[in-house]
């Protein structure tokens, strides 16, 4: 990463952490910043975006979410892989967190069916069409990791009770539950990432200050035949470095 100072706009309602994490994410996929190199320090970024420490690590705790970079204490942050292998969102959130020793849960706060037209239009349905809606809050060791809106399209929703849906153990991945109980394989996923600030609601939920930064991913999976099956719009915590890393799987 080039060593002149940088510029942030302070006009502008959007946080000076995005800001920073946009630019850096640019470097990556342009190039400049290949998979293993270096990510300037925080007080190096401090200094070329005129920057708080806070301001710095909130824009590399959501750099470290999206996959871009990896961080190891006494060493600094790192470019983690290339561009071209992040194009999934398949992982299953409770598999890898089991598979790393990881206590994954899920706290069931809504179930039912409703319409809604930005998810339907997402699964290529019609806006009138009745969805499943299903809200839960997963957490990581008792620790509240994201809140997840799905959405399910007829006819697939009809297979899946609400009674099918777990707390505990692998069987909580709706992942896992859509696959067995639909007899469909999710063999596609689009995700789009981006940083937002948390809701009176969703703060309350998360345990995080109201307006804190945190991560919203939205995903659209497809089934072998490329129907849409799923919708989910999830709002991350922002991870800390010591908290769980995941690879996900290319399509």
């Amino acid at each position: 990463m080039q060593t002149s100072p940088k510029r942030v706009r302070r006009d502008t309602i959007e946080p000076l952490y995005v800001q920073i994490e946009r630019n850096i994410a640019e470097e990556i996929a342009s190039g400049a910043l290949s998979a293993g190199a270096p990510i300037p320090s925080e007080s190096t970024l401090m200094e070329l975006y005129g920057v708080s420490r806070p301001t710095v690590r909130q824009a590399l705790g959501t750099l470290r979410f999206r996959g871009l970079i990896e961080s190891s204490q006494g060493r600094g942050s790192f470019v983690r892989m290339p561009p071209a292998s992040r194009v999934s969102c398949l992982a299953s959130f409770t598999e890898h967190s089991l598979a790393s020793g990881h206590v994954p849960g899920a706290r069931l706060l809504r179930y039912g069916e409703m319409t809604d037209a930005d998810a339907a239009r997402q699964l290529d349905c019609s806006p009138e069409e009745t969805l499943l809606s299903v809200v839960r809050l997963r957490t990581l060791d008792g620790v509240p990791a994201f809140l997840s809106f799905a959405y399910i399209p007829s006819p697939y929703w009809l297979s899946i009770p609400r009674e099918s849906l777990r707390s505990t153990g692998s069987e909580q991945s709706l992942y896992r539950t859509i696959e067995s109980c639909c007899g469909v394989r999710l063999a596609a996923g689009q995700e789009v990432v981006a940083a937002v600030a948390a809701d009176s609601a969703s703060s309350q939920i998360l345990g995080v200050p109201e307006g804190a930064p945190i991560v919203e991913r939205t995903c659209v999976l497809k089934s072998d035949d490329m129907r849409s099956i799923l919708y989910e719009r999830a709002l991350w915590v922002v991870p800390k470095e010591s908290e769980i890393k995941y690879e996900r799987m290319t399509t």
